[in-house]
């Protein structure tokens, strides 16, 4: 069974795909295209739009295996420059996400760490308040689904899927250098992120003299 996209619009995303291959079909006539190609769409995605899988699915099936993050950590960092700083966890501490967000631009990024090796970081700083707001309100329906946290520029630039069902939430982050990371919360932790983050994206940047935090947990 494929799944239809979620109740959100797609149009510009289809358009965007009609564009590249319009714009593959001129460079194959016309080498002087002043303007650049617009980056295709992954092929996950296309087949997505297309109707052609269920894109929940087949993000399960391609990471089989995703660790749990049970336990959570909400601070604070700065005075002048104020980053909120969430630091999710499994039971052992092995793996960890962290997500920091600016209180003032409120852009948000995602790090994906094990057993403090190695870290992948994604990057979103061009999201609208649309794109936030719209992202949390899927993220809190009851019957869960897919939610996309990304902005205009779609996978030209990092993005995140999201999953739920059950009160699980299974993140998907993908980067436009082309490495992806996953990761899975328990629906009490989803709960805190998603109220933690809509205070700090809602919040504006309050002047403080107290002694910014320490970088330590």
């Amino acid at each position: 069974m494929t799944q239809n996209p979620p109740p959100e619009s797609h149009e510009d995303d289809l358009a965007l795909i009609a564009q590249v291959k319009a714009a593959r079909h001129t460079e194959s006539a016309d080498l002087t295209i002043p303007e650049p190609t617009p980056l295709p769409p992954p092929w996950l995605l296309q087949q997505f739009y297309q109707n052609e899988i269920d894109l929940g699915a087949e993000l399960a099936t391609r990471f089989p295996d995703v660790l749990l993050l049970s336990v959570g950590r909400f601070r604070s960092v700065g005075t002048k420059t104020q980053i909120g700083v969430a630091k999710l966890a499994t039971a052992d501490n092995m793996a960890t996400l962290l997500v920091e967000t600016d209180a003032v631009s409120h852009a948000v990024q995602f790090t994906f760490a094990y057993s403090s090796v190695y870290a992948l970081r994604f990057h979103l700083n061009t999201l609208s308040e649309l794109d936030r707001a719209r992202w949390l309100e899927l993220m809190r329906r009851p019957q869960g689904g897919l939610a996309f946290l990304w902005s205009q520029s779609r996978w030209a630039d990092d993005y995140v899927i999201s999953v739920v069902k059950g009160g699980f939430a299974n993140l998907y982050a993908f980067s436009r250098f082309g490495y992806e990371a996953s990761i899975r919360l328990a629906p009490d932790l989803t709960k805190k992120l998603l109220d933690w983050l809509e205070t700090h994206w809602q919040a504006p940047a309050k002047a403080t003299n107290e002694k910014p935090s320490q970088l330590d947990w």
